[in-house]
């Protein structure tokens, strides 16, 4: 009666393949009634893909009495529907001694579907995982011993699967992470919070470091119950190294700044002081001569910091020519020398100069090359305790070299690599009477570079002194200079010239005005763009000397509305603005030249002096 109501199949297979007897649950299982099964034979309804093999089984059993077989085959339903069953076939003995085969049938097709879709994702998912080379994702058990690995964790990480499995994962955390225990920690915290983020640096098989970012979370069985975990996380090192690099900027901006503010009170505070002085000098000539030196002293120190700064954007943005022309360097170190020399015997350095004989010909700026000898040199004594030794040596042949060392306070090897960046500065104490921005160095490599050579810093240590070397290529005998279309005759400034300065500032007006007319000129003011054009009108200047940003009407529209009216006097942009753009459209709007304030008197007086009667106003 149990075989009878079963809702399996229970069938007797004889040794040549006969169904003996099959029980009436074969039409629930495939369809068929007893009779027609029976008939069909055992191995006719298999799928044909698998005949072979569950012919081959069920001869296999039959070799062994008292054996049996599971197996889970494609048979072919009643309705012709392929069905997956499982059989689990016995060798059974019959009356006569005879092996039989009683075997039952039990349909498992939902059952096998779900397996295979659960393999399929299985697949999928591992596809995935090993696709996905950009990340390391592996599991471990409770104890943190790899049990899973991907083929990113290879790449990233170095370790092949069996080479890593059933290792500790604390094998990729750094000495001083595994001293706090920091793998125990990730895992405290996924099991606490569902995931935990991870980041942190890790160590390759090679023992090379990278920034791994990333997460961990645990992985639980179907109760439930956590069994592992699994870590996903990448390769964020250049990331980690530009925002470094970002901190480290802005780090080193707020710096500067800092600097900026502090250098430019220096000169700002001995101005004010002269300033304050010469209100209760009351007529003392010495006084009143000390003062002005102050002030003229202090204003040019203000202007070299602008120049510094404007030097540095122009270079950046490729906008600086240079005036190439052939020379010999050993002038250059010359007019270096000089400029520095009142610097040097305030500190009672001893200064020696080594040139080698003959000519030391380059082919460069002359001014822009004595910039950079003039940084070096002003470095040497600026970082050098009183009475330190500086030397100069130079040396010609297929390239020109010259080196300034010092005995000075020295760079240490970890700023050594960093000396040329823009804003480092060796010395950041804040008591150093001679400043200066950070720029010098950097605008010396650039300079030296456009030229086609190169700078390097040497030192041994802080406390040790410092070498900077510069290689020049020798001037070739082709080499043509560029001829410097502003460049004309040094005649004095002649006299008598009808002037007009337009400027808002009263101060700067007054102080340009009373130079110009110490030099002999007619000078007439304005500090407003529509009067500059009325009283241009009237004056009927030889030059008009005009800033950019005036009221009512700017420098540019002033320039324009007096060419409209026929002018033919010189006129001249003054502007604290000297970008190239910022003179292509003083070009454009009609000025002949663009100074920079603070204006070079020397410079604006050899301008006015090239002056002839057919530029002169009628």
């Amino acid at each position: 009666m149990l075989v009878e109501h079963s809702l399996d199949a229970l069938a007797t297979i004889e040794p040549d393949g006969r169904v003996s007897y099959v029980s009436p649950g074969i039409a629930r299982v495939l369809g068929y009634t007893p009779e027609e099964f029976a008939e069909l034979g055992a191995f006719d309804v298999v799928h044909p893909d698998e005949r072979r093999e569950a012919e081959a089984r069920f001869s296999e059993l039959l070799e062994r009495p008292g054996g049996s077989q599971t197996a889970v085959i494609r048979v072919r339903h009643r309705d012709g529907a392929w069905r997956w069953i499982e059989t689990v076939s016995t060798n059974q003995l019959d009356s006569a001694g005879v092996g039989v085969v009683v075997a039952n049938f039990r349909d498992v097709t939902d059952r096998k579907r779900s397996e295979d879709a659960a393999r399929e994702a299985d697949e999928k998912f591992r596809h995935i995982v090993e696709s996905a080379t950009e990340f390391a994702i592996f599991t471990t058990d409770l104890e943190g011993r790899v049990d899973g690995w991907n083929s990113g964790a290879v790449r990233l990480l170095g370790y092949d699967e069996g080479e890593i499995l059933g290792r500790d994962c604390r094998i990729f955390f750094t000495p001083e992470d595994n001293e706090a225990d920091a793998a125990r920690g990730e895992m405290h915290d996924a099991l606490k919070r569902g995931s935990g983020d991870d980041e942190r640096w890790h160590v390759r098989k090679d023992g090379s470091r990278f920034w791994g970012s990333g997460l961990m979370m645990p992985l639980k069985d179907d109760a439930g119950a956590v069994v592992g975990y699994l870590k996903i996380f990448r390769d964020m090192t250049r990331e980690k190294r530009d925002a470094e690099a970002l901190a480290e900027a802005a780090r080193r901006k707020s710096e500067f700044l800092a600097i900026l503010a502090h250098e430019l009170r220096n000169p700002l505070a001995a101005i004010d002081n002269a300033s304050q002085l010469l209100l209760v000098a009351d007529g003392d000539d010495g006084r009143s001569r000390w003062c002005r030196d102050v002030i003229r002293r202090q204003a040019g120190r203000l202007a070299r910091l602008l120049d510094d700064l404007l030097d540095v954007s122009r270079v950046a943005q490729g906008k600086i020519r240079l005036r190439k022309e052939r020379l010999d360097l050993k002038r250059v170190v010359g007019g270096a020398v000089d400029v520095v020399r009142p610097l040097v015997d305030r500190k009672k350095h001893s200064l020696t100069i080594a040139m080698a004989p003959g000519e030391m010909a380059v082919f460069g700026d002359a001014a822009r090359l004595e910039q950079v000898l003039v940084n070096l040199l002003t470095n040497a004594a600026k970082y050098t305790d009183d009475g330190g030794l500086i030397s100069v040596m130079g040396t010609g042949g297929r390239e020109v070299v010259v080196t300034v060392s010092d005995s000075g306070i020295g760079i240490t090897p970890e700023m050594l690599p960093r000396v040329f960046e823009l804003f480092a500065q060796v010395d950041r104490s804040i008591d150093r009477s001679d400043g200066g921005l950070g720029v010098g160095l950097t605008l010396s490599r650039w300079l030296v570079e456009l030229h086609g050579g190169e700078i390097s810093a040497r030192s041994d240590g802080e406390g040790k002194g410092s070498e900077f070397v510069v290689r020049l290529p020798a001037a070739e005998a082709n080499d043509v200079s560029q001829a410097d279309a502003d460049r004309g005759d040094t005649a004095l400034p002649r006299r008598g010239l009808r002037l007009l300065v337009v400027e808002d500032n009263p101060d700067a007006a007054l102080g340009l005005a009373m130079l110009l007319e110490a030099s002999g000129h007619e000078v007439a003011t304005a500090y407003d763009g529509p009067s500059a054009v009325e009283l241009a009108r009237s004056v009927r200047p030889d030059a008009v000397l005009s800033d950019i940003g005036l009221p009512g009407m700017d420098g540019y529209e002033v320039a324009r509305r007096l060419r409209g009216d026929g002018a033919g006097a010189l006129l001249i942009a003054i502007s604290g603005y000297g970008q190239e753009e910022d003179r292509r459209r003083s070009r454009e709007a009609g000025f002949d030249h663009h100074f920079i304030k603070p204006v070079d008197y020397e410079s604006l007086s050899e301008l006015l002096a090239r002056l002839t009667p057919r530029e002169v106003g009628a």
